[in-house]
């Protein structure tokens, strides 16, 4: 779908990956792994700033993934603040590690290149993988990085007071995607001294338009339960207004709209779409806003604090999920009437740290005849990325409704996951180990080993690893899949002594 929308000139892929294309027509191919033919010396074609830089595919609420179109000057403006904020110079070295299908990857590849810095590259998968990160980071002695909140929590809980130095050579640590926890922050700040710095923006504006220290005074200064969002970056502003499109006093909760040079050029091929999103500014003419479909409010500080999202779509483990998307898949399975969405917390989740949700599917069956769920989850799984498959799917006689007749969530039932599940036992003392760590959080009765779960990690990291290891077995963290990922048992590469860095100060604007 992504390659029908785009309509690229040229597609650049690898050997193996070539005959999956070869019925798109008119699609040129070049695979990496060939030398090139000659070329005719013809000049090329010359960029200028109002071009796409590059287009961005997120889910849609229609079923079909939407590209955002982000221009030259958008990101040009978003990597220069960051530079200016946080300056890089050659010594730094910066962490690529996310996945090149998400924005954060833009600065990750692009930032180091216009400052000098160096840039080292992740094994595929390892950014789900504490124990590999600390590896990673020890071995080139990175300094710059990003976590989602969630997988920062399961790195945080990686960490002990002997492998805490492979944190050494960390100047600067960047969150993004998802409210970041206070309480998190305050850890990670006790553990290694290390400047965090809260980053938000959708991706229909450049990666990111506010920042906010998640560290020392500013840290301390924190009184909710998240970090706020906090100030707009070089020549973008934030609005938050009410139903009637009035600005809102401080304290009140409204409605999140982006302005400035970051916005992005609209949606490929969705005028309509782009219409609703980016609207024009009541009070800047000639202007554009978008609407992001977030509620936030102003802070005393002039600081903004984000409280949550306006309509069903939602951010798990930083991936963004539109419940309506899944809602309409599940609607039209076979032999079902009713199908809603949820996310929820259940069994002894909560306590794993990070983001505990899980996505829960609820049925109501055309026929009144029992519904073969394992078979509707397989057909889901062909129709769904992996992280918007509900972990369960529960048939219901009905929804639940409220008194004025709209679906009432709170009275969802909760599932149950105590019945056995198809798996084999554990092999090795590392997985019997990740077993006795992730059985408790996943409330799991049965000895299985190979099941969908949640790895845990902060039962997991307390647990007793095997031989009288410091460190737990490695596990895939943060995806809600088979235990059939990497577990390694292999110590962490040591290196002593913790180094607090000083967090880079505040730039003016252009």
């Amino acid at each position: 779908m992504m390659l029908e929308d785009a309509r690229p000139p040229l597609l650049l892929t690898s050997d193996d990956q070539l005959a999956r294309f070869s019925d798109i027509p008119g699609l040129a191919s070049l695979c990496y792994q060939q030398p090139l033919a000659a070329g005719d010396d013809a000049p090329l074609a010359l960029s200028a700033p109002e071009h796409t830089a590059y287009i961005i595919f997120t889910s849609g609420s229609t079923g079909r993934p939407k590209g955002v179109m982000v221009g030259q000057t958008a990101i040009v403006n978003r990597l220069l603040w960051m530079q200016n904020h946080y300056p890089l110079g050659a010594d730094d070295v910066v962490a690529q590690k996310t996945p090149c299908s998400f924005d954060v990857s833009v600065w990750e590849f692009w930032w180091p290149f216009i400052a000098g810095a160096r840039l080292v590259m992740a094994e595929p998968e390892a950014h789900r993988d504490p124990l590999a990160m600390q590896r990673f980071f020890a071995r080139y002695g990175v300094t710059t990085t990003h976590f989602v909140p969630s997988m920062l929590a399961a790195f945080v809980a990686s960490l002990d007071a002997e492998n805490v130095a492979a944190c050494r050579t960390l100047r600067r640590v960047f969150c993004s995607g998802e409210a970041l926890p206070t309480g998190l922050c305050r850890e990670w700040e006790a553990l290694t001294g290390v400047a965090l710095h809260n980053l938000y923006g959708p991706t229909e504006a450049a990666v990111d338009v506010s920042w906010y220290p998640a560290c020392g005074a500013e840290l301390a200064a924190v009184t909710g339960s998240s970090v706020p969002i906090g100030w707009p970056v070089w020549n973008t502003g934030l609005r938050i207004l009410d139903a009637t499109m009035r600005p809102v006093p401080p304290g009140v909760a409204g409605d999140l709209y982006l302005t400035g040079i970051q916005l992005a050029q609209g949606y490929l091929g969705r005028p309509d779409l782009t219409a609703s999103r980016f609207i024009a500014d009541p009070f800047s003419p000639g202007e554009r806003m978008y609407r992001t479909g977030d509620v936030a409010r102003w802070l005393d500080s002039g600081a903004v604090e984000y409280l949550g999202r306006s309509d069903d779509q939602l951010k798990i483990r930083g991936q963004r999920i539109e419940l309506g998307e899944i809602d309409r898949v599940m609607a039209a399975l076979p032999d079902v009437a009713q199908a809603v969405t949820h996310a929820c917390v259940f069994n002894q989740a909560a306590a794993t740290g990070g983001d505990a949700r899980q996505l829960v599917g609820y049925l109501v069956s055309e026929s009144g005849l029992p519904l073969d769920t394992a078979a509707l989850k397989a057909r889901l799984g062909e129709q769904l990325p992996p992280h918007m498959v509900p972990v369960v799917l529960i048939q219901l006689p009905a929804l639940p409704l409220s008194a004025n007749g709209k679906l009432d969530r709170k009275a969802l039932p909760l599932p149950t996951l105590n019945q056995e599940r198809r798996g084999r036992p554990p092999e090795s003392e590392s997985e019997r180990c990740g077993r006795r760590g992730v059985q408790p959080a996943a409330g799991l009765r049965r000895e299985r080993y190979r099941s969908r779960f949640l790895c845990a990690w902060r039962p997991l990291a307390a647990g007793d690893a095997p031989g009288g290891a410091a460190e737990p077995p490695v596990c895939a963290s943060g995806d809600a899949g088979t235990g059939d990922g990497r577990l390694d048992g292999r110590p962490a590469e040591r290196a002593a002594g913790v180094r607090s860095q000083r967090r880079a100060g505040a730039a003016p604007g252009l």
